[in-house]
């Protein structure tokens, strides 16, 4: 296994010494078999047993439905409340379909996702509008709800390279030698627990820009 890892000296060397991003592509293939990528989320501890157990999976509207109803309801909730919770999560479902269904999303540096801190804070980016929503319609602030459940962890990941779309390489050559804005990676299938090098629970983040409110 030959690991690309986009703070290593030596892997920034070899992108660096290259101008045609053609022959890069063919090159990064044939040198290397994976990338270390970090998945940012929040997990409650069952979540965190299934995901050392599973591994991760990709999303879907049956997870989006799971994670709305363990972070927006709980259990001191009235029935009625519950019920319009529910039956409001499944209205935006059927209305809005999230783009990140059938993936799993990276960012190729770690400090970067310790900065952009929302995954950390709130867990699930694709349900926030849901949370905005709601809040309006029952008149409680279901991100608060989102950020008081569970723990923040950042998943240590080698994505296989040989499953990932050329768009991503090409996104590690221009991001190091073009100044890209950012160094990501969109995966499209499940990973494996023995693909996961580390599950790390890192410290709450400060909700420096007001997300909570929105």
């Amino acid at each position: 296994m030959k690991i690309f890892d986009i703070d290593s000296k030596e892997c920034i060397e070899f992108v660096n010494k290259y101008n045609s991003k053609e022959k890069f592509i063919n090159d990064f293939k044939s040198k290397f078999t994976h990338i270390l990528s970090f998945h940012s989320t929040k997990l409650s501890q069952e979540e965190l047993e299934q995901v050392s157990v599973q591994g991760l999976i990709c999303a879907s509207l049956k997870l989006y439905r799971e994670k709305a109803i363990s972070r927006f309801i709980h259990e001191n909730d009235k029935d009625i409340i519950k019920e319009k919770i529910i039956n409001s999560i499944d209205l935006f479902l059927k209305e809005t379909t999230p783009y990140t269904i059938g993936e799993i999303n990276f960012g190729l540096i770690k400090e970067s996702l310790l900065k952009e801190y929302h995954y950390l804070k709130f867990g699930s980016e694709a349900i926030l509008g849901l949370a905005s929503k709601l809040r309006k319609e029952i008149g409680i602030n279901f991100r608060t709800r989102m950020i008081n459940y569970g723990k923040p962890y950042i998943i240590s990941v080698n994505i296989p390279l040989e499953k990932t779309e050329t768009i991503w390489i090409e996104n590690i050559f221009e991001y190091l030698n073009e100044n890209g804005l950012e160094a990501s990676l969109v995966y499209k299938y499940n990973i494996p627990k023995e693909l996961i090098t580390n599950i790390k629970e890192e410290k709450e983040p400060f909700d420096v820009r007001g997300y909570e409110y929105c």
